[in-house]
């Protein structure tokens, strides 16, 4: 029996990946579920017309919820395993952009490291390893970076960022020299003193106000400027998500 692995790279490699996810997608019931929840959770933050940064981008699946909500996407993803997947939903929408390379926090190149065909990959040549516990085969290529700063130079400034960047979002932030009014970024429990370490730089920019949610959408704090407790209540619940942070100057 062929694994789920196997056929998503038999698919890639025959140039019928991005075909086959789309059907698959539009027909599943729990990612059609899914998808509702997303659109009820971000359009409470996102108004209509809102520019949208969507950092690591992954296969889009962030991107097509913002352009549901009616925002307009520049959506950033180094992975060449995403590309095509990428271009065949969003190629000739004129309310995206996709920009193929990595985030930090000066322009130049850097390793993105990355397993076979994976969708999923990272600048950090641990997190594989971290993520799914095995010392799996990765090859590394190296990818133009760009930064906040420079995107804003191109886009405008955008409402909202969401970074998804697999342990590097302090390198990320530190490219921004000007708050946007909402952003989000990953977290996890066992990694806090990451998170700290960039809510510390985003409060050098503006007073901010924060709250996480878990992987599912779903509230696990209240929305506050007091960021310790936030922070703790994350530790007490062994939480992973994205956290929420809101500018109070803009």
């Amino acid at each position: 029996m062929f694994s789920r692995d196997a056929i998503k790279t038999t698919l890639q490699q025959a140039g019928l990946f991005p075909v086959a996810r789309s059907i698959y997608r539009k027909f599943n019931p729990n990612i059609k579920k899914l998808r509702q929840r997303e659109l009820l959770f971000y359009g409470d933050m996102i108004s209509q017309k809102a520019l949208c940064f969507d950092i690591g981008a992954n296969l889009g699946q962030r991107s097509q919820v913002f352009l549901e909500l009616g925002s307009r996407v520049v959506l950033v993803e180094p992975n060449e395993s995403c590309l095509d997947t990428l271009r065949y939903e969003f190629s000739g929408n004129g309310k995206i952009e996709i920009v193929a390379k990595a985030v930090g926090s000066e322009e130049g190149e850097i390793n993105f490291y990355a397993h076979g065909t994976d969708s999923t990959g990272s600048v950090n040549p641990d997190w594989d390893k971290k993520v799914f516990g095995s010392d799996r085969q990765q090859t590394a290529r190296t990818v133009p970076v760009t930064t906040i700063n420079s995107l804003i130079g191109s886009y405008g400034r955008p409402y909202f960022i969401k970074i998804d960047v697999e342990g590097f979002e302090l390198e990320v932030l530190r490219g921004m020299s000007q708050a946007v009014p909402l952003l989000s970024f990953e977290y996890h429990y066992d990694d806090i003193s990451n998170v700290a370490r960039c809510l510390s730089y985003l409060e050098s920019l503006s007073p901010i106000s924060i709250r996480a949610s878990n992987m599912d959408c779903e509230w696990l704090t209240s929305k506050t400027a007091d960021l310790d407790s936030c922070l703790a209540q994350i530790e007490t619940a062994n939480a992973k998500g994205d956290l929420f942070v809101w500018s109070e100057n803009c």
